[in-house]
C-alpha cells in the first residue's frame, strides 16, 4: 500500500493562511477597486469575478450575494479606520492623539483607491443597500472610542477634567472629515499638514489639563516656554507641547 503523498504547494497552504480567506480577501480588495474606479452600481458581480480571474460562481462559495460582497468590503474599511485610532499607543495621552490626528491624512492618501474613495462612495450609496447606515454606526463606534481615550487622558490628568468627551471627539474626527474632503476635491495644498498640525494644535491646547508637561522631544528648542502665545499657553498655565513639525 502506497503512502500518502503530499504537494509543496499543500504544505505551504497549511502553514499559511487558508486559501478560502485569501480568496475572500482578494474579492474585497477587487470590490473595493472596483468601486473607487465605477462606483458602487457598476460593481457588478461579473466585473468582480473578472477583477479577481474567477468564474462567478466561484464568488458564491465566499458569498451569498453581490450585496453581501459589498457588505464585507464596507466592514473591511471599517476595520482600517479603526486600525487608525487603535495603531498609535503613546502612554501619554495628549502625545497619543496627536499622532492618531497627524497619522491620518497619510494613511488615508496612501490608501486612497483602496479606501477613501470607496469609503465615500459607500456613503452615497442607495441606500437599501445598508450600506451608508453601517457607514454611520462606524462613525458613531470612532467616536466614542476617540472619547474614552479622552476619558483616560483625565485619569492621566493630562486632560482637563471638565472637558466634554464626546464633544471633543467630534472635533477630531470633523478634522479627519476635512482632510477627505480636501484630498477628494484635489485641495492637498489648501489643507496641507501645516495647516491641520495648527488645527490640531488648537484642539490640544484648549483640553490640556493646566500644569500638565508633555514629556520632551528630540527637539528640545520645541519644548522651551511659549509665553506670549495665547493658543499655546493659556494666562497662569504652564505647559508644553511638540508640535507637529520643527524647522531648527
Amino acid at each position: 500500500m502506497r503512502a500518502a503523498t503530499t504537494s509543496p504547494g499543500f504544505e505551504k497552504r497549511k502553514r499559511g493562511r487558508p486559501p478560502g480567506l485569501e480568496r475572500r480577501q482578494q474579492i474585497l480588495e477587487a470590490t473595493l477597486g472596483l468601486v473607487a474606479q465605477r462606483g458602487v452600481d457598476s460593481t457588478t458581480i461579473t466585473r468582480i469575478a473578472s477583477a479577481v480571474g474567477v468564474t462567478e460562481g466561484a464568488l458564491y462559495r465566499h458569498f451569498d450575494s453581490r450585496e453581501d460582497i459589498l457588505r464585507a468590503a464596507g466592514e473591511l474599511l471599517g476595520e482600517r479606520l479603526r486600525q487608525w485610532i487603535t495603531a498609535p499607543s503613546n502612554p501619554n495621552v495628549l502625545e497619543r492623539l496627536r499622532e492618531i490626528s497627524q497619522s491620518h491624512a497619510p494613511r488615508m492618501l496612501e490608501d486612497a483607491q483602496s479606501f477613501l474613495v470607496p469609503a465615500f462612495a459607500f456613503i452615497v450609496a442607495n441606500p437599501d443597500l445598508g450600506l451608508r447606515q453601517a457607514a454611520r454606526e462606524g462613525h458613531l463606534q470612532f467616536v466614542n472610542m476617540l472619547a474614552e481615550i479622552i476619558d483616560e487622558g483625565k485619569v492621566q490628568g493630562s486632560i482637563r477634567a471638565d472637558v466634554a468627551s464626546e464633544l471633543v471627539a467630534w472635533q477630531f474626527m470633523r478634522l479627519a472629515w476635512a482632510e477627505d474632503f480636501c484630498s477628494l476635491l484635489g485641495l492637498e495644498q489648501s489643507a496641507n499638514a501645516d495647516v491641520s498640525a495648527h488645527m490640531l494644535d488648537r484642539i490640544l491646547a484648549d483640553i490640556a489639563a493646566p500644569g500638565y508637561q508633555a514629556p520632551p522631544s528630540e527637539c528640545g528648542v520645541c519644548l522651551e516656554s511659549t509665553e506670549g502665545e495665547p493658543e499655546r499657553q493659556r494666562a497662569g498655565e504652564h505647559w508644553s507641547l511638540a508640535p507637529a513639525e520643527c524647522d531648527q
